[in-house]
């Protein structure tokens, strides 16, 4: 989009801002991994604390080995910074959903969603694997790990139209949340 997507004014508040303000609602302990330095000015203004990715070029699956070593021997609930919609009853029976898997992701219209997604730190080792032999699809993880995919069905009692996994990719994606919001 050549914006720093986070910072994208949505609904009176910038997308970090609603994504942040629903995973404190949550979790006691929200932090945020960022790309590699420098990072925009803004983030200074958040109060979380911050994270630079440890391996930097391999998206997503970099950022959540980053987040594993910040939050030591915790599971993580996964998210992007992009996602305007997420919504806290979804995220709870998730992670209730999640205790005896090492990664919990949601299957919705056949298509599976890692950046929405638990991880317990049994998918460490995997992960590190992953990333030396350069196999950066998130979704493969689940064949490396005793994976879960968490219902449609389930989903839908909290979120019936699946807003939570909505993302903004592109200024259509955009303009379509904004309709959303109305």
């Amino acid at each position: 989009m050549g914006v720093n997507k986070p910072f994208i004014p949505f609904g009176g508040k910038t997308l970090v801002e609603r994504v942040t303000e629903v995973l404190s609602s949550v979790f006691t302990e929200v932090i945020i991994i960022l790309d590699a330095p420098p990072p925009d000015k803004r983030y200074s203004s958040l109060q979380f604390p911050l994270f630079h990715d440890e391996t930097p070029n391999r998206g997503p699956m970099g950022a959540i080995e980053t987040a594993f070593h910040a939050v030591s021997e915790k599971p993580l609930f996964v998210v992007a910074a992009d996602m305007p919609f997420l919504n806290s009853d979804v995220i709870r029976a998730m992670v209730n959903a999640s205790r005896q898997y090492d990664l919990l992701i949601p299957m919705l219209s056949g298509q599976l969603h890692p950046l929405h997604a638990c991880y317990a730190q049994a998918c460490r080792p995997a992960i590190e694997e992953m990333i030396q032999k350069n196999q950066l699809a998130l979704h493969f993880l689940k064949d490396h790990v005793r994976a879960h995919l968490f219902p449609e069905s389930a989903f839908r009692k909290h979120d019936p139209h699946l807003r939570s996994v909505l993302n903004i990719n592109t200024p259509e994606d955009l303009e379509r949340a904004q309709l959303l919001l109305m």
